[in-house]
């Protein structure tokens, strides 16, 4: 449908191998709609001023889901659920496209990540829990690792704590902390 020849209410377009189609104003992608890529990619959702805006599924060309989550200004913003081509998957915060605030992330090894994420970078505290049942405690600053305690299942016990400059030093040199190992 055209308005003062602009699309404004529901219609559907193609350009450059992408058809959307839904609802429309002035001109531009507003109201729900379906916006499929030229790979078969579908990105269903509301529409705000042209960009994703409130509650959007993404979907891959053989069906699978790709993300599920909310959208600000066409970015993934608030809550959202992301699964990643290696097969990692990601479900917390987001902010501006970004992972951020608190999260898990799954490995495709079967390995997990619970913690909190700052502008797409692990950020603060962390557990890691390895697909063979080992567990540490972690601290990030902006995607660095600084401080780390592994769990033995078999004492129930965390070990000491090491910092950054401990986990940098080769176990086999005379100055790595042996307790470390204990």
């Amino acid at each position: 449908e055209f308005l003062y020849g602009m699309r404004h209410g529901k219609g559907k377009h193609t350009y450059q191998g992408q058809v959307y189609e839904g609802n429309w104003l002035w001109g531009q992608r507003h109201g729900s709609g379906v916006c499929t890529q030229s790979d078969g990619t579908q990105m269903a959702g509301t529409w705000k001023d042209g960009k994703l805006e409130g509650s959007v599924k993404i979907v891959g060309p053989t069906g699978e889901k790709l993300f599920e989550g909310e959208f600000k200004a066409g970015k993934r913003d608030g809550f959202g659920q992301q699964v990643f081509s290696n097969g990692d998957t990601y479900a917390g915060g987001w902010k501006d496209g970004l992972m951020h605030d608190r999260g898990v992330y799954h490995f495709a090894n079967g390995g997990f990540l619970e913690g909190v994420w700052q502008e797409g970078r692990y950020h603060g505290a962390a557990y890691f829990h390895g697909a063979d049942g080992s567990v540490s405690r972690r601290v990030y600053e902006n995607g660095v690792l600084l401080k780390c305690q592994d769990y033995f299942l078999d004492s129930q016990k965390f070990s000491k704590e090491m910092n950054r400059d401990v986990m940098q030093k080769h176990t086999a040199l005379w100055e790595y902390p042996k307790h470390a190992l204990d």
